[in-house]
């Protein structure tokens, strides 16, 4: 029997938290699971336990990297490996409800759309404190999804990839792909439902994302998270600059307020979170850090076109930035 569901997990040094990971995918209620496994060279053992529990169980598919390929490649490679009618992601670190992918399943299939997503919650590992990040939205369409991707509120559940699974047929169709991140390890899933949400707005803005209001996904934060090390202002700006780039060409959105003001606040947003990590270093330097937006001409238009004197949508420290890169950059 044909997998429902391909779930694709790039795995590098996760050492023994890969093992509550893959419990938690065995464990799902919904059995008809491909479970790729892409080994990203890990030099810590986590290839033995990951083959180990590839013997025991026949769904799950090892691919091996020759060499380090980043989160980015390495999900690709899953791509083009998966079989399921959808596919779905998962770090190497997290786990998630018995019965999240039937849920999802079950709402992608009802509802005859492309996507379906469910909540997440956070645990913050040093503490075992649960914190749950919900927007309170009750629906999505892909339209709103884009708008919402693009202005980059990390509390918004359109952001993540690991919460949702996708017409398999679809991504592989439309060559939806994520970034080569080696370079700039920030932003792949961003990019990546950037690319999923404007294809199909372009085919029906209107169309359902199914929505299933519940915490399935736990995704945990500790010190060894990449999103933990990523961000510099390189990073940040090499993937602003990508979607503002495509924004920038794009007629229909360009003249589109709702994508602008989205742009706006999502990239100086970024912008400022950056700047939060890197004056905890060294506050001159930071303020240096900003001047390299000149170095991208996209992301520096999108900022300076669009900037207002006081966005009631942000705060006052991201008013600020805005400010010094609309009178300094």
């Amino acid at each position: 029997m044909s997998p429902k569901i391909s779930i694709i997990i790039p795995v590098y040094n996760a050492g023994e938290q890969i093992k509550p990971c893959l419990d938690a995918i065995q464990a799902q209620t919904l059995k008809e699971l491909e479970i790729i496994c892409v080994l990203d060279c890990p030099t810590d053992g986590t290839d033995k336990i990951v083959e180990d529990y590839a013997k025991k169980d026949n769904r799950i598919k090892v691919i091996k990297n020759t060499t380090n390929l980043n989160i980015g490649e390495s999900r690709n490679r899953g791509i083009a490996a998966a079989t399921g009618e959808y596919i779905g992601f998962s770090d190497h670190d997290d786990y998630m409800e018995p019965t999240m992918y039937e849920k999802l399943y079950n709402a992608i299939s009802r509802n005859k759309v492309h996507v379906a997503m469910c909540e997440r919650g956070d645990i913050l590992k040093l503490v075992n404190k649960k914190v749950e990040r919900l927007d309170g939205q009750k629906s999505y369409t892909v339209w709103t999804s884009l708008l919402k991707t693009i202005a980059n509120k990390q509390n918004l559940n359109t952001v993540y990839v690991w919460n949702k699974i996708y017409d398999r047929q679809f991504i592989q169709e439309n060559g939806i792909k994520f970034p080569d991140n080696k370079s700039y390890p920030a932003g792949e899933d961003i990019l990546f439902n950037y690319q999923v949400f404007k294809k199909l707005s372009e085919i029906d803005r209107n169309e359902e994302v199914a929505y299933v209001r519940e915490i399935l996904y736990w995704h945990i934060f500790h010190g060894e998270n990449t999103s933990n090390k990523v961000w510099k202002f390189d990073y940040i700006c090499k993937y602003t600059n990508l979607i503002a780039e495509d924004i920038c060409k794009n007629t229909l959105f360009i003249e589109s307020e709702e994508i602008k003001q989205s742009a706006y606040q999502g990239f100086i947003g970024t912008l400022t979170s950056g700047f939060y990590w890197a004056q905890k270093e060294n506050t001159l330097n930071a303020l240096k850090q900003i001047f390299k937006i000149k170095e991208y001409p996209y992301l520096r238009a999108v900022l300076k076109d669009n900037w207002t004197l006081y966005n009631k949508k942000l705060t006052i420290s991201k008013n600020l930035i805005g400010c010094f890169i609309k009178l300094f950059v």
